[in-house]
């Protein structure tokens, strides 16, 4: 399995996958992060870097990079319909990621559990039908609501800045990593989960995780 997955795994601490893709890579003895440390740098070094485009059925998408980007125009999305919404948001952070930061593959996959072992931080809340939330969900509205299309693309494009400084200053301060290194492996071996929770009546919670 490519060193990269499994330095992913080990960063991540999901348990589950550590017997299928974990290594004692370097020599200690146990399979720990510190692991995930050594192959990262190991990979930085030799500067592999492969891009792969997965299958339309595994929902995941890989910009490629050797054209110019273009922010997404609102103007070409009906968001008078929630699915245009969806797809103009989900395109933004798609140009995002890859424009600003490198990230190249984006994962959208409604049926995820943002509570096994992602990295988000406080999702955007879409509450467009504020009676259905206060009947079903909570007589107190959420403080992140984001209701309009502008909103959540520009919520999203601070989430995407807030993950990425820390994931940088994480690997930079505990992993002794250059600025220059650390731009590399993000850009090349990380990778950004999309979700979009159903809270019911047409309203959702948008979650960006590592």
């Amino acid at each position: 399995m490519d060193a990269a997955i499994i330095a992913r795994k080990l960063a991540e601490g999901r348990s589950s996958d550590l017997n299928k893709w974990a290594a004692d890579y370097n020599g200690d003895g146990k399979v720990t992060a510190l692991d995930c440390s050594e192959i990262a740098r190991f990979l930085a070094k030799l500067s592999i870097i492969e891009h792969t485009t997965a299958p339309n059925e595994n929902k995941t998408e890989t910009t490629k990079t050797t054209v110019k980007l273009k922010e997404p125009n609102k103007k070409n999305y009906d968001l008078n319909k929630f699915s245009g919404i969806k797809k103009y948001v989900n395109d933004c952070i798609k140009y995002k990621a890859a424009a600003e930061y490198g990230i190249t593959k984006i994962i959208y996959d409604d049926t995820v559990d943002p509570w096994d072992g992602y990295s988000w931080n406080v999702p955007a809340e879409y509450i467009p039908n504020i009676e259905y939330y206060k009947e079903h969900n909570d007589t107190i509205l959420p403080a992140n609501i984001r209701n309009t299309p502008e909103e959540l693309v520009k919520n999203s494009y601070t989430k995407l800045y807030m993950m990425v400084e820390e994931e940088k200053a994480s690997l930079m301060i505990h992993h002794g990593y250059s600025e220059k290194e650390v731009k590399e492996i993000i850009s090349t071996y990380y990778d950004i989960t999309v979700t979009w929770k159903e809270l019911g009546g047409g309203n959702y919670q948008l979650y960006i995780m590592w």
